[in-house]
């Protein structure tokens, strides 16, 4: 697909209508859903609760039941996918790495840096950091946060709503994952009275549960999870502090949960909807302290416990009778102050004076509210906290929608915010003037204490596109697109920078003309659309905000596209159609309008227009859209649907014929061909590709191309967008909650196309640049990715690329009889067949017959088997790739190398290759022979990086490293410097 097929993604408007027994029924009036009061709720306007709707209908329809489990299973698909049919290191020629994909980040990774949820700082160390983003998974910072780098867990990590450090030993570390905020309160089966209303809201990505890290976040282990039938999430996980090698808390969605045995297994010991926090008492850890409760939740408050747990009093004295949102907690164990507790609750969002900051000097016993500490606002259900500074516990940072400083006795004051949307505040522990703040616009930074922030986001890139992005016809690399909470994006192939009005918004479908780059047409939330007609410079609002009073007229993402054929007409989806035929100078009907695409609050999700057709156009709607100006009331209309016209206006023909019922997230339609139509399905359950070659008329009209898992087809799971190779309409690429596939016979067989992308990677958007070398995905949590189209990974004409050993060098040679006026090769190198280096460069050499070229690597490296491909540069902005060859690599035994000597610090890097797996066991002794450490493991098959950590009471000296695995025993000397 092109980048003037524009088809947004997703869906809308409020969620869930119904359910009876599971199973979604509708009818084609509206539905009032109350809160168990029996009061109607006051709207709430905040962009990121649709975006978690969105996201939660088109992945639950029509079964919202145990969608962790059902993900969790298509994950396994997906690694059985990524290990047989594409990793070369296990395909039976060992070079089918041609067909892994070679994806780079390309950002925005400097000012914005996405939406963050946790922090986690080295108790030991402050220059380490971990944070969990919304959907991006976790990062890692070694320098207190000048730059960041993605964390690899090799598990489906998405959203990270809290990860801790143990209080002494900086090798353990626990995360916990998921990004709940509302959670039904009945028992069983969520009630069908309530559901709609307890949904919709309920997240923005999936949970796993929790991961333990034991080597200082290098690798993770899944310790725990849970097959719930609402979703699952971790929204705390704090450490006893006197027994914290065996004892830690999370707070989840359904309760408190504790281990006593270092996280191998977990139980229960409070069972309440959502868990929001919980402290123990450094000194007695008798005492617990946990928050109940969130939105509908009518069991809500703070209980305590003197007894580890075994029984619970809900405590009142102090405390608000009754509250809106969740409750945050913040906690020192220091000396002196260890009765000492400061919560963050949620009141109300209105009015805007409600006090939300309460203190409690004896450990939750009782409370008392702090004058002038309004800050949740709009935010009080999903987005506030606090945290006490260390130094002096009568001091705080705050934060919800802004930021603020509080100093007992007096009331708050503000702070120059950065972002809105607080979602941690962590005090350094070995530096109290050190604060950390995640929030929507990623992380922030103070060195006095709190007093001001700064971004610090270099490399950090947890941004979540929306589709569609727009990516030039004639420059491949301009690139525009919307954000999760921060705007409109636009890249020139260096930097970033925010499209004119639209950078203070959620950012949603943009495009931009297929003959003009001057002309650029971007949204935001609720069909906010400018136009643009001098490369983003300035633009103009040319279709209204829906939001508020017309939140049933439009979906979150409004969708959008331009005609090829004639790019002076475009379109705009909201329940109804709005045409322009003067290159977005104007668009009929420019306000609400009866111009129904299937009728009124039933919203288009998905636009397409035929390439030679300006008024053929395909469309998908959703059968749910709020009420005006209310968060809880839904209509409901039917179920979803597919349309189209041929006449560039409404009315609009339904062409769903035998397609299952799901939500229809994306179109390709063929540029040649444009009743030959493609689209992608989201939910569960069903196959999730299908194809028409009658436009959709008539019975049984769409066949599936997706065989399914086991079968060579894609993992059973939403899949978000479709793109058909504009070089050959045989290649089809799809992205789901995992990442990029491809087909290269149309849909038959499915390959694994995610190389250069890790773990789970949500893929919202597939464009192609113009020459159809390159793709473009725009992923919701990761940023915008580029690299070449499966094509460009095919064989290159008549060149010949080989590899041979000799005498322990790898000699490289190829040779190419059509260089034409290329400018040259980089030769490229790996040691897992998916993450490729450049080693080398050639110029090309242009001569008439075979011009050859020769390189020589030493085989020096602990790997079985390196990987080599070339890039063939044929021009300053394209490039093909050659196919991927190997060489095994002389190890025939297990090997044991430390990763640096002199060691620096107490971290040992340790590097071992076993022939398979086999139990590992170090021990380290002191020059005098004296053991200070020992360490046993099971290592798996082929390479491991390990950390050892040497005692803190360890001195500069020589050590001895002791190591047996398997039938092999090795002995290093190492200097600690």
């Amino acid at each position: 697909m092109r980048s003037y097929m524009k088809k947004p993604l997703l869906l809308i408007i409020l969620l869930l209508a119904i359910i009876v027994s599971g199973i979604f029924i509708f009818s084609s009036h509206h539905v009032e859903l109350f809160n168990e009061e029996g009061e109607e709720e006051e709207g709430k306007e905040a962009g990121v609760e649709k975006e978690m709707m969105m996201w939660f209908q088109s992945r639950a329809y029509p079964d919202p039941y145990h969608l962790d489990a059902k993900y969790l299973k298509a994950w396994e698909y997906t690694k059985a996918m990524r290990k047989n049919d594409d990793d070369p290191r296990t395909s039976p020629s060992g070079v089918s790495g041609t067909l892994a994909g070679s994806w780079t980040s390309i950002g925005p990774n400097t000012g914005i840096g996405g939406r963050v949820l946790s922090i986690a700082i080295d108790p030991n160390n402050g220059n380490n950091l971990f944070i969990g983003t919304a959907s991006g998974g976790i990062w890692k910072s070694a320098n207190a946060g000048s730059s960041w780098s993605k964390v690899i867990t090799g598990l489906p990590v998405l959203g990270v709503a809290s990860i801790a450090y143990h209080p002494t030993n900086s090798s353990i570390l626990f995360a916990g994952t998921g990004e709940v905020y509302r959670m039904d309160s009945t028992a069983g089966t969520p009630n069908p009275g309530n559901t709609g209303a307890n949904v919709w809201k309920t997240r923005g990505t999936y949970g796993v549960g929790i991961l333990k890290s034991t080597d200082g976040g290098v690798t993770w282990s899944h310790v725990f999870t849970r097959n719930t039938a609402q979703l699952f999430a971790i929204q705390a996980i704090r450490f006893d502090p006197v027994n914290p090698n065996t004892t830690i808390y999370a707070a989840a969605t359904d309760g408190l949960y504790r281990t006593t045995d270092g996280g191998t297994s977990w139980t229960r010991i409070l069972t309440k909807a959502y868990v929001s926090d919980v402290v123990i008492n450094g000194s007695n850890n008798q005492q617990i302290v946990v928050a109940v409760g969130n939105l509908e939740n009518t069991d809500k408050g703070i209980y305590r416990s003197t007894d580890g747990g075994v029984t619970w009093t809900k405590i009142s004295a102090g405390l608000p009778a009754s509250f809106q949102g969740f409750i945050r907690f913040d906690y020192v164990n220091s000396t002196g102050n260890q009765n000492i507790i400061v919560a963050s609750i949620g009141v109300q969002e209105f009015p805007t004076g409600t006090d939300e900051l309460y203190r409690s000097t004896n450990f939750g016993a009782n409370w008392s509210v702090l004058s002038g500490s309004t800050h949740t606002q709009w935010q009080y259900w999903s987005a506030h906290d606090v945290a006490i500074n260390p130094s002096n516990t009568n001091k705080f940072v705050y934060g919800g929608v802004n930021w603020y400083n509080y100093t007992l006795p007096s009331t708050g004051s503000g702070i120059s915010t950065g972002h809105s949307d607080t979602h941690d505040i962590k005090f350094d522990p070995s530096n109290n003037n050190n604060v950390y703040l995640a929030c929507d616009g990623g992380m922030y930074k103070s060195t006095n204490g709190g007093s001001s922030f700064s971004a610090i986001n270099t490399g950090l890139n947890a941004t979540q596109f929306y589709g569609t992005i727009g990516v030039s016809f004639t420059n491949p690399n301009l690139i525009v697109g919307g954000l999760q909470d921060n705007g409109v994006v636009k890249y020139n192939g260096t930097t970033w920078t925010t499209f004119p009005n639209l950078g203070g918004t959620d950012g949603a479908s943009c495009f931009i003309s297929p003959t003009d780059d001057n002309t650029i047409l971007a949204s935001g939330d609720a069909r906010a659309v400018y136009l643009s007609t001098n490369a983003g410079s300035t633009s103009s609002n040319k279709l209204s905000y829906l939001g508020g009073a017309n939140d049933s007229r439009t979906a979150f993402v409004a969708p959008m596209t331009i005609s090829k054929s004639t790019p002076s007409v475009m379109y705009v989806g909201s329940d109804n159609l709005h045409k322009s035929t003067n290159t977005g100078g104007s668009f009929t009907p420019s306000g609400t309008g009866t111009n129904y695409i299937e009728q009124k609050n039933k919203t288009a999700i998905s636009l397409m227009l035929s390439a030679t057709d300006a008024n053929k156009l395909y469309a998908s709607t959703s059968p749910f859209a709020q009420f005006d100006n209310d968060a809880d009331g839904l209509f409901v209309n039917g179920q979803p649907n597919i349309l189209r016209t041929t006449t560039g206006n409404t009315p609009f023909t339904s062409i769903k014929s035998n397609l299952p019922d799901r939500f229809v997230l994306d179109f390709a339609v063929s540029p040649t061909n444009d009743d030959s139509v493609w689209i992608v399905l989201g939910g569960f359950g069903t196959p999730h590709v299908y194809i028409t070659s009658s436009g959709g008329v008539g019975a049984n009209a769409w066949t599936s191309k997706d065989p399914g898992p086991g079968v060579n087809g894609l993992p059973d799971a939403p899949v978000n967008c479709i793109l058909i190779d504009p070089k050959n309409s045989n290649v089809i690429y799809v992205g789901n909650d995992f990442g990029v596939y491809v087909s290269p016979d149309k849909g038959a067989t499915w390959q694994d196309f995610s190389g250069g992308l890790w773990d789970a990677t949500e893929i919202f958007d597939l464009q192609a640049t113009n020459n159809g070398t390159t793709l473009v995905a725009a992923t919701h949590g990761k940023g915008i990715f580029t690299g070449p189209s499966f094509n460009s990974l095919l064989p290159i004409g008549d060149l010949i690329f080989t590899a041979t050993k000799k005498n322990g060098i790898n000699e490289i040679e190829w040779s190419n009889p059509l260089e034409g006026d290329m400018p040259g090769y980089d030769l490229e190198k790996s040691l897992d067949g998916i993450n490729f280096i450049k080693i080398a460069h050639f110029a090309a050499k242009g001569q008439p017959g075979n011009n050859t070229y020769n390189y020589s690597d030493r085989a020096d490296v602990l790997a079985p088997i390196v990987y080599y491909r070339l890039k063939y540069i044929e021009t300053a902005v394209s490039y093909n790739y050659s196919k991927t060859i190997n060489i095994k690599q002389a190890i025939s035994r297990n090997s044991f190398t430390v990763l640096q000597n002199p060691v620096a610090g107490n971290q040992l890097g340790i590097r071992v290759y076993s022939s398979q797996p086999n139990h590992l066991n170090i021990t380290v002794f002191d020059a005098a022979g004296k053991k200070i450490g020992s360490n046993a493991r099971l290592v798996s098959a082929g390479q491991s990086d390990i950390f050892f950590q040497l005692p803190a009471t360890s001195t500069h000296g020589v050590y001895v490293v002791d190591a047996v695995m398997g039938n092999d025993h090795f002995k290093k000397r190492i200097l600690k410097q």
